[in-house]
């Protein structure tokens, strides 16, 4: 389990930061005319020349790249004749390229495609060892306005011509690998032109048949039920056709009893307001709970529905001014704007649900995400799907300038016929993916015929030009290879004013550039927390927990941030002090009372969740700080601080949280556990609602202490455990299961024939399902052959 456990910790680092990929060293970049070789199979599309292409590329950056190998031509293409495979494009306009090939490439066809270069790109071409000027003849679509894509007709060329695409190609209902069709449909939908409403119509009553079969239908359903319910619903709002209505009732209230306790849908839907399998994802939360929102708008107000909108609401909710929507129910990302679209989704439907403090922060994350888009957990296809979508809750001018910024991937993506494939790393999960409905859905924002392309927006929350400027700028100097040293050029006193961003990545990148200086900047940062302004003294927070030991002067005044009414500037002092390390050790006793006590504006009790790693955590875990302050040790701690704020923290609504109390049990001695077994116990029964991933590190290891401690009521938690598991990783689990019953020996017998029911379901089975069947098989043996009985305990209740 340890391992799965750290197994697990890397992924969701994985997931919250793709700049740590960034340490693997590149590969050399090849000469393609001397020798060299592509190193694997990945190619772009090169625009509308019909070709394709492998450029250097590494972490999904091409910065080096000054060579393009072409891989394939289509016939019939512009290219047809001109390029070949195996040729080399070196240069543009009789020029080699100087600067990265692929963007290059991507701005070369804006350029031809304006009407005054009569869609001329000019290539240098090697082949065989001979360098040629050679001329590709492209459509000229003329120039992207100023205001693209309102009011251009060249947006609207590309519309109409990605139209044409998708209306020739057969929609085929969303499954568990692909979930493409209904969002092509969402983009003919919001192109309102006539000529392919019938299509839309005969699609959408395919998918919303009066009557759906939901109850037999398995697999990753959050992906295809939210996806679909939006469709459906947003067709519905389009056209008034009551014929899909039932089917969107139907599948919003399905949606809506399937939501986790804590507001959240994973791949799966929740049973008994618990996920199973890796827990909640707001990758399939944001399009469930945008379902539910439209659903309303199309007259389904039943209560269920209603509780899950404001459920969730309140879930995302959180995260507004704090950082990016993360992978589920962790710690806001700072390292990014966006991370794969969630972002960017999240000003939509807050936008619908009147939350202007939560449209505005979100749709400025979007618009300063431009240079983030292509990296994403998984790939990139919602990044490109909802970018646009949610710039655009921050008014035209945002749009504009977002896309302006983008428009060389836009033209570069683009194929000759108009149809757009998905452009991302080689082994990405979309790889394959039709994109056209996601770049189309951008070019139809000028038309607003939905919900999602501007459709019910709100003007209030829409920024002014000068705000627009300043957020683009907050976007600027950004790659996929640099996001944790991209402003290490930036001088102290360009670092200590960029700590008083409202964007919280620009806060992360200028705390670690600042920290890394090693100048003395603590005074300047003590003057940022006596400060008023709450985004800089989160800031310096932030830049005196990567300071550390350094940072020791600043205790004092951290200890002062933890009074203040804004709960997320006492999460980050609490997190500052944790970085500081031992000399920030005398703060612990703060952090305790803090525990034991609930903050009023603290409905989630968030609060508790983070003092968790602030105090126990015992790695670098998930954003958590390096360590916790009592993570190795509780000498000096007051046992009557400590047990209130353990037993609160054992009821926290998180695994991952819970989790880190482990810490705590293996610092205690047998005497300190006593005042605690209770609590122990309810920690070995009771699953978190959330933090799926996690959850049952503290289950375990508060059964092995019940163990160990000879408590009778372990005999029965851990049977309950064994029969009632989250399947995901319970061949691991198992076995950390039957040790504990083993260690039980005679006292474990009442469990035999339980054990054999276990058993018989489990034979026969997969290579997982016969791993846990040997570890039931070991633990029957040992317990029937067992001799020693130990002295049985029970716990007493609670006075």
């Amino acid at each position: 389990m340890k391992q799965d456990l750290a197994i697990l910790a890397a992924v969701v680092t994985l997931l919250c930061a793709v700049s740590a990929l960034a340490e693997w060293a590149p590969p050399d970049v090849p000469d393609l005319t001397k020798g060299g070789t592509n190193f694997n199979d990945h190619s772009w599309t090169l625009g509308p020349t019909g070709a394709r292409g492998w450029i250097w590329e590494w972490n999904v950056e091409t910065i080096d790249a000054r060579q393009i190998l072409v891989t394939q031509v289509d016939k019939g293409s512009p290219a047809d004749g001109i390029l070949d495979v195996g040729d080399v494009i070196l240069g543009l306009n009789g020029k080699p390229f100087d600067s990265d090939a692929r963007k290059a490439f991507g701005r070369a066809i804006t350029e031809a495609e304006k009407t005054e270069n009569k869609g001329l790109l000019n290539l240098i071409r090697w082949r065989k060892g001979t360098n040629a000027n050679v001329t590709v003849k492209l459509q000229v679509m003329g120039s992207y306005s100023d205001t693209a894509p309102f009011d251009c007709p060249k947006s609207r060329k590309i519309l109409e011509q990605g139209c044409r695409y998708l209306a020739s190609h057969a929609f085929v209902e969303p499954d568990d690998g692909d979930i493409t069709a209904p969002i092509n449909a969402l983009a003919l939908l919001a192109s309102g032109m006539p000529e392919y409403m019938d299509k839309v119509k005969d699609f959408a009553h395919k998918l919303g048949a009066p009557d759906p079969d939901l109850e037999h239908q398995e697999g990753l359903v959050s992906w295809r039920w939210g996806y679909t319910a939006l469709f459906l619903a947003e067709y519905h709002l389009a056209t008034k056709d009551d014929y899909v209505l039932p089917a969107i009732r139907k599948y919003a209230t399905t949606i809506a009893r399937g939501q986790s306790a804590v507001g959240t849908w994973g791949h799966g839907m929740a049973e008994n307001g618990s996920l199973g399998g890796y827990g909640a994802m707001n990758a399939t939360t944001l399009p469930c709970w945008l379902s539910l929102i439209l659903a309303r708008q199309c007259g389904v107000n039943e209560p269920v529905v209603q509780a899950a909108v404001e459920t969730s609401h309140k879930f995302l909710g959180f995260y507004i001014n704090k950082g990016g929507l993360p992978y589920g129910d962790h710690p806001p990302v700072w390292e990014f704007h966006d991370n794969n679209g969630k972002d960017a989704f999240a000003a939509v439907p807050f936008d619908l649900v009147g939350d202007r403090e939560g449209t505005r922060f979100f749709s400025k994350m979007a618009t300063a995400s431009y240079a983030e888009k292509e990296t994403g957990h998984t790939g990139n296809y919602f990044s490109y799907l909802w970018g646009p979508l949610g710039v655009r809750r921050a008014g035209r001018t945002a749009v504009s300038a977002f896309m302006k910024e983008q428009q060389w991937y836009y033209d570069l993506a683009r194929h000759w016929d108009g149809q757009i494939t998905y452009q991302g790393w080689w082994d990405d999960s979309y790889t394959g993916w039709d994109m056209t409905g996601p770049f189309m859905l951008a070019y139809a924002l000028p038309l607003e015929k939905l919900f999602i392309t501007g459709k019910g927006s709100h003007p209030e929350n829409q920024l002014s030009d000068t705000e627009v400027k300043a957020v683009i700028e907050d976007g600027r100097n950004v790659d996929n290879w640099h996001l944790d040293t991209c402003y290490d050029a930036k001088t102290e006193q360009e670092l200590l004013a960029s700590l008083g961003s409202w964007s919280p990545a620009v806060r992360f990148r200028a705390a670690r550039s600042l920290a890394r200086k090693q100048g003395d900047v603590v005074p300047r940062l003590l003057d940022m927390l006596r400060g008023d302004k709450p985004d800089a003294k989160l800031g310096a927070c932030q830049a005196l927990e990567y300071m550390g030991t350094n940072a020791a002067p600043a205790v004092g005044a951290l200890v002062k941030q933890l009074e203040q009414t804004n709960v997320w500037v006492q999460i980050r002092a609490m997190y500052a002090l944790a970085g500081i390390g031992t000399p920030a050790r005398k703060a612990a006793p703060n952090l305790l009372n803090m525990a034991a006590t609930a903050a009023k504006s603290d409905p989630r009790d968030m609060r508790r969740r983070y003092l968790c790693f602030s105090l126990f955590t015992g790695d670098t875990f998930d954003d958590a700080p390096a360590h916790g302050l009592l993570a190795d040790s509780l000498e000096g701690i007051d046992r009557q601080l400590l047990y209130p704020a353990v037993k609160q923290m054992l009821l926290i609504d998180d695994g991952m949280s819970r989790m880190q109390l482990v810490s705590v049990y293996k610092t205690l001695s047998d005497t300190e556990l006593e005042p605690l077994w209770p609590d122990i116990m309810v920690a070995a029964t009771n699953y978190a609602p959330s933090g799926e991933m996690f959850r049952d590190e503290i289950r375990l290891a508060s059964l092995d202490l019940l163990a160990k401690h000879h408590f009778k009521e372990g005999i029965g938690a851990s049977l309950d455990y064994a029969r009632n598991q989250n399947p995901w990783g319970s061949e691991e689990r198992m076995g950390r299961i039957m040790e504990v019953l083993k260690s039980y020996g005679v006292a474990a017998r009442s469990t035999l024939p339980e054990l054999k029911e276990i058993l018989n379901k489990s034979l026969n089975e997969d290579d997982e399902q016969k791993r846990k069947s040997g570890a039931v098989k070991d633990a029957l043996t040992s317990i029937e052959q067992a001799k020693d009985q130990p002295t049985l305990r029970c716990i007493e209740p609670t006075r």
